[in-house]
């Protein structure tokens, strides 16, 4: 890649600061350790993303073109009115229009997809409801259905049609048992065979063409994996002329744009380690959540080498601002910043510097940033970077620091209490920083409690002191042996298993840089002030409120009836498992997001299986790589097909409390179900519209006293049932999160179709 001048440059600007003033000046937002690393982290995978498309080659990825061109074709469309041809050529989901007026109903010029094809009718689900409308046969919303003759309705298709009795190869296409081109259906294939009767054939269903016969108008294609037990088929020309594509780079399929920018990206990301797709992902994933980490498998699989990626990677921040004289870093926006104090609090001895009866009170005044003295470090080793050696000899006062007692007598008063004469720990002292702790399994198991229970407060409390110290740092831990870890840490961190390359080759790259010295040019790119910038939180991701109840649903199931493999860890059932789940779903969202143009703005049920996925795995650690493999997969299979059965328990209930709500409110506003039901028809019809209802609500409940203001809660009833029950729908901004409003109202749709609830249908 293009390597591009530091970002060092960049933050020349903040080397004259001198006071808490000037950071404030200079428009810098605080941060924790972990959402600098967090930030930096979808930085560099964005700039490293846009570098890759800059220079890319879409012709190299191949694409798929029709595979069979008509002989002598007839071309119909785009608009078919024909009553024979409509008949000939009507599909399941093509869009129709009434052109004549049906005998009893209000028809004419409607339109909408078709959904029944029967006995020479075609039946539509039109866009709108109609007088006498009903479902044809559970096929179309209840009041939009109707069937209607060939010869009063109209095909609207988006292209014409080009249909031929006979049908020939592509030119230059070639169909050989070895050197044949591979194929793909395009579209479900569904029909009668007469050696093998109704073949069903999904679509993106791959293959090679193997043969092909034109008096015959057949050809033969072996198909990449089975198909219900079919390794191949011999099928009509005609029967799929418009649904078989092959590859433009003959026997290789084409590549996905995306998933080959996806992987280039990762192969570019790390500054030093050479790591398989899934292990790069899960170790980025870990990083945009801020994670503390542990990497363990086998001596010489990676482990160090991760860990110093990541603090290599964070050094790109630059800088680092101390409040002086400091010995545990404190920012300085922890003194006179109410809520980053709150979230990463001062150290006493500054406290007492800057509030000279916190000593006696407790109570501290945050000072004006002009008077708190700042030192500009640049972010390094022994300034916000530490790396220790984990030893049985390591005690907890190398950890959380030591008060070096008066032994001379001259001090009689509680102040032998105070921060006077302490000494910072290892871990104290990166406070703000980020701790690479190697061979972590060698520590003692008294030494681990301590050390889990400064992660869990992110404070140490040194012996012989009054006032505990801060500890917010970020921590990586490698270790041989996982086993050796107490539950209790290995819940608390996100464990990373690292083993020796399966990949010929990431494990030649290996080699190449190890033996050979032959090192791939590190991607250096240029990143915005990070400093200027807000942290973001991906835990403020939105996910469908279903969704949460249906993970917490399937953890009562999980502890309550799992048996297989695995079930010996207890951690595997705990709360915090549970909420590393909602996390990891969120951060594999915002990853997606980086890559794929298709990724939804809210988590979906296939990202939650993901994040619980992610969340077991984290706790299973064996020194057997095979059984470590095997615990995981039974899991990962239990995950995929327990929790749709929990979410379609949890759709059904939320739908019925829905139905619930709309009737106790029924009883105080009798226009309210009326609402209801011309709300969810007006969302199904357009659901950008949900927006501008959701933004009426905020309003409403902001004013109370608003006569007119509350009318939104009468108009529209759903949405202030869905204002109270999902999780952060408050603090979201209609506008610009438009995309977010308009999907959840999608899935709210989609569960209440699929609900077995019916009070409110």
């Amino acid at each position: 890649m293009v390597s591009h001048p530091d970002v060092r440059t960049e933050n020349e600007k903040y080397l004259a600061v001198r006071t808490g003033q000037d950071l404030v000046d200079l428009g810098v937002r605080p941060k924790t350790s972990s959402q600098h690393l967090s930030l930096i982290t979808r930085l560099r995978l964005e700039a490293i993303r846009d570098e890759v498309l800059r220079t890319f080659d879409e012709e190299v990825l191949g694409k798929w073109v029709p595979a069979l061109v008509p002989i002598n074709p007839v071309t119909v469309g785009p608009v078919i009115d024909d009553a024979a041809q409509v008949l000939q050529y009507a599909a399941v989901g093509m869009r129709a229009k009434v052109t004549n007026q049906p005998a009893d109903n209000t028809l004419m010029g409607l339109e909408g997809r078709i959904v029944t094809i029967e006995s020479g009718m075609i039946g539509v689900e039109f866009d709108t409801e109609i007088p006498k409308g009903y479902v044809l046969n559970g096929k179309a919303r209840d009041g939009h259905g109707w069937k209607v003759r060939t010869k009063d309705i109209a095909l609207m298709l988006e292209k014409p049609l080009t249909s031929a009795e006979r049908y020939e190869l592509a030119t230059g296409v070639v169909a050989d048992a070895t050197l044949g081109f591979k194929v793909r259906f395009s579209s479900p294939y569904r029909g009668t065979l007469e050696d093998r009767g109704t073949v069903e054939i999904p679509a993106d269903t791959t293959g090679t063409l193997t043969e092909y016969h034109p008096r015959k108008q057949t050809v033969k294609i072996q198909f990449d994996s089975p198909v219900n037990t079919l390794q191949g088929i011999e099928i009509p020309l005609k029967s799929i002329a418009e649904s078989l594509e092959v590859s433009s780079l003959g026997g290789a399929l084409p590549q996905d744009k995306d998933e080959t920018v996806h992987e280039e990206v990762l192969r570019h990301f790390f500054p030093r380690g050479k790591y398989e797709t899934e292990l790069a992902e899960r170790i980025i994933v870990g990083m945009l959540l801020g994670k503390d980490m542990y990497f363990h498998g086998p001596p010489g699989s990676g482990k160090s080498t991760a860990g110093k990626d990541i603090q290599k990677l964070a050094r790109q921040q630059d800088l680092i601002f101390i409040v002086e004289g400091c010995q545990v870093q404190c920012n300085p926006f922890s003194l006179f910043d109410a809520e980053f104090g709150k979230r990463c609090p001062p150290c006493p001895e500054c406290m007492i510097n800057y509030d000279a009866d916190f000593r006696e009170t407790g109570r501290f005044t945050p000072p004006d940033p002009k008077t708190v003295k700042v030192t500009v470090a640049q972010y390094s080793e022994g300034h916000g970077i530490e790396f220790t050696e984990g030893t049985a000899g390591l005690r907890r006062y190398h950890i959380a620091g030591y008060k070096q007692p008066d032994l001379s007598g001259a001090k009689k008063t509680s102040s032998d209490f105070d921060p006077e004469g302490y000494t910072a720990g290892v871990l104290t002292r990166t406070n703000n920083g980020i701790l690479l702790l190697e061979e972590a399994d060698k520590l003692h198991p008294d030494l681990q409690h301590s050390l889990h229970e400064a992660l869990e407060a992110d404070r140490a409390k040194p012996d012989q002191m009054r006032f505990s110290v801060p500890a917010n740092s970020l921590l990586l831990l490698t270790a041989n042996d996982p086993s050796a870890f107490i539950d209790t840490l290995r819940d608390r961190m996100f464990g990373i298993s690292i083993h020796y390359a399966d990949n010929v080759d990431v494990a030649h790259e290996v080699t190449r840089a190890g033996y050979h010295g032959i090192v791939r040019p590190e991607s250096v790119v240029v990143l915005p002030d990070t400093h200027a910038r807000e942290p973001f939180d991906v835990w403020h991701t939105m996910m469908p409120v279903v969704l949460e109840r249906a993970v917490e649903a399937f953890y009562i199931k999980f502890r309550a009836e799992y048996d297989g493999p695995g079930k010996d860890i207890p951690i595997l059932g705990t709360g915090r498992c549970k909420f590393d789940a909602f996390k990891f779903a969120r951060a594999l969202r915002l990853f997606d997001s980086i890559f794929y143009q298709d990724t939804p703005s809210i988590v979906d049920e296939d990202l939650t299986i993901l994040g619980i996925q992610y969340a077991f795995h984290a706790r299973v650690a064996e020194t057997d790589r095979k059984r470590e493999g095997e615990v995981k997969q039974v899991l990962s299979d239990w995950v995929e097909e327990m929790f749709p059965k929990c979410v379609q328990e949890e759709n059904s209930a939320w739908w019925c409390r829905a139905y619930q709500y709309i009737a106790n409110a029924q009883i105080r506003a009798p226009t309210v179900q009326r609402n209801f039901e011309d709300e969810l028809i007006a969302y199904e019809r357009d659901p950008h519209t949900a927006t501008a209802a959701l933004q009426r609500v905020q309003i409403a409940y902001q004013q109370p006293n608003s006569a007119r203001a509350q009318e939104a809660l009468l108009k529209s009833p759903f949405m202030d049932y869905l204002f109270h029950d999902q999780p952060g729908l408050d603090k979201i901004n209609p506008r610009s999160d438009s995309a977010v409003v308009t999907e959840l109202v999608r899935y709210c749709l989609k569960t209440r179709a699929a609900a077995a609830c019916s009070v409110g249908k």
